[in-house]
């Protein structure tokens, strides 16, 4: 999964950015890069479950 985090904020609801219904997931960030504007452009994958 790629996530694009840029520095700007917006007023309004909140939506989900995964399903409420979906089961608990964690993830680890695997790249991170800086734009020339400020935008972070963010790697994750999920994580292998532990057991």
């Amino acid at each position: 999964m790629t996530l694009v985090i840029s520095p700007v904020v917006a007023g309004g609801g909140r939506r989900r950015l995964f399903p409420a219904d979906s089961p608990p997931t964690t993830f680890e960030l695997v790249d991170a890069t800086s734009t020339s504007t400020g935008a972070i452009i963010a790697t994750y994958r999920p994580t292998a479950p532990r057991g």
